[in-house]
């Protein structure tokens, strides 16, 4: 009897494991989709502001009938609206329990939204590329979209974006706009002790050269 009761228990136990395993899998799933979708919706904004020739978030017009670049009217009838609507699923998932925002990094959205803006900055135009970097910044910053876990984690997805920006992005106001925000945010840590040392070797720009050289100063290099 013993024996019966134990393999019932331990019958028991690996049901309710997978149960779990089930419910986890399915959170991770949807937690990944609306985050892409979200970050994609992103990724298309900043496209669009791209090819309106805007430069950066101070220059983002009002959404209003008197726009006249079609990149313009189309971000403010499509992508605004779209990214909305993902926020708006964001939501009822985690009010109905679907996502928990208590969850650890990888079971909510966070990771998957700043994938997307990583991501994007392979894009070709330049300015695409800056939109994302001041985004993930702005991101991190207000943590908008962000639930308790993404604010904990986003300063190493800042960091890394930056990083990344200044190891592979040709653009001196990109490699500006990130050295900037590593520096002025505080965001640097020696995770990107590797791209400050490239950057600061390889470019022809003084003003690139010195901040992160002010920068590897600060880390103790």
């Amino acid at each position: 009897m013993a024996i019966m009761l134990r393999s019932l228990a331990t019958a028991i136990s690996l049901t309710l494991l997978a149960g779990c395993s089930t419910v986890a899998g399915r959170k991770a799933r949807l937690a990944e989709e609306l985050g892409s979708q979200l970050g994609g919706t992103f990724v298309q904004s900043a496209r669009l502001m791209a090819e309106a020739g805007i430069q950066d978030e101070t220059e983002v017009p009002e959404c209003t009938s008197s726009l006249g670049h079609p990149a313009l009217r189309e971000y403010c009838s499509s992508a605004a609206s779209q990214a909305e609507r993902v926020a708006d699923r964001l939501n009822r998932a985690y009010d109905s329990g679907a996502l928990d925002p208590n969850d650890k990094y990888g079971l909510t959205h966070d990771q998957y939204l700043f994938r997307e803006l990583r991501t994007g900055l392979v894009e070709e135009h330049p300015l695409v590329r800056r939109h994302l970097i001041y985004l993930s910044w702005s991101l991190c910053e207000g943590g908008t979209f962000l639930t308790r876990a993404g604010r904990s984690e986003c300063r190493a997805e800042v960091q890394a974006i930056c990083s990344a920006t200044l190891l592979h992005d040709a653009d001196d106001r990109n490699q500006i706009l990130a050295l900037t925000i590593l520096a002025d945010a505080g965001y640097a840590t020696q995770e990107c002790l590797d791209a400050l040392k490239a950057v600061h070797n390889n470019t022809t720009n003084d003003e690139i050269r010195v901040l992160a050289n002010q920068l590897l100063s600060t880390l103790g290099q």
